[in-house]
């Protein structure tokens, strides 16, 4: 679950599956580079797609915090955290071996960075650098094309425009702290993103397919923003009133 606060009386919260819809809209413009061959930009499309299929039992129902209020995606008990990436994970292998890939090196750059619990998080990012290993190796076995994908170049160049997209997508919707400088495909590009006002935004160089790109991302509106338990927010959670959230990605 996404939380957004937008004054002080109440939230906006945003479905993380809704969210990748938003990261894999975005994406499906982006102009391929020469590099990616176009079944792999196809795979990758579909990754950022579903990266969060994990959350999607907890949107239906999510959680609280100690405070009454929704368990925002960047702070939550470190157990029900690493139950939901192991979840993503685990749907995303059963539809491609990379998706799990990159979503668990992806996780791992995460906890590396932010994690919150400090050495309690130890254990988890070394579950992860084992499973990443363990398909990399099998993956390096193969007698196919896809031991190119393995390689660390280019392994990071796809993290690193999985990475771009999904953040990007968080960022327009103000559920990360403004980042106007991005890099993208390990360091080849970098874009400038500016914040117009009203929903509007603009990156430069210019990167898509299209001439502008408008997105329209579904939240919830809550009139509180802390509840006294669990299934009084839930109560609240069912009655909420839908808010679109549109966003204008134009040329700098």
């Amino acid at each position: 679950m996404i939380v957004v606060k937008p004054s002080q009386s109440g939230l906006i919260l945003y479905r993380q599956i809704d969210h990748a819809h938003m990261a894999w809209e975005i994406a499906k413009h982006w102009q391929r580079p020469d590099h990616i061959e176009a079944q792999t930009w196809d795979r990758l499309l579909d990754i950022i797609a579903h990266h969060d299929d994990g959350w999607l039992s907890h949107d239906h129902a999510p959680t609280l915090d100690q405070h009454g209020s929704p368990n925002n995606f960047k702070l939550m008990p470190l157990q029900l955290h690493c139950d939901i990436w192991r979840r993503s994970i685990a749907l995303a292998m059963n539809r491609d071996w990379l998706g799990g890939l990159l979503i668990a090196m992806y996780a791992t750059n995460l906890y590396k960075a932010y994690g919150q619990h400090g050495e309690a998080d130890q254990p988890f990012i070394n579950e992860l650098a084992q499973l990443t290993s363990r398909i990399i190796v099998q993956t390096q076995k193969r007698d196919s094309a896809d031991r190119s994908l393995v390689e660390p170049a280019k392994l990071a160049a796809l993290l690193s425009m999985f990475t771009f997209w999904d953040g990007l997508s968080l960022t327009l919707i103000k559920a990360l702290p403004w980042q106007a400088d991005w890099q993208y495909e390990d360091g080849r590009s970098m874009f400038h993103v500016q914040d117009q006002g009203d929903g509007f935004f603009s990156i430069s160089p210019w990167p898509m397919s299209v001439p502008e790109l408008s997105i329209t991302l579904e939240g919830l509106q809550m009139p509180q923003s802390s509840w006294d338990d669990r299934p009084s927010f839930l109560s609240s959670y069912e009655l909420a009133q839908p808010i679109m959230t549109h966003v204008q990605i134009q040329a700098g």
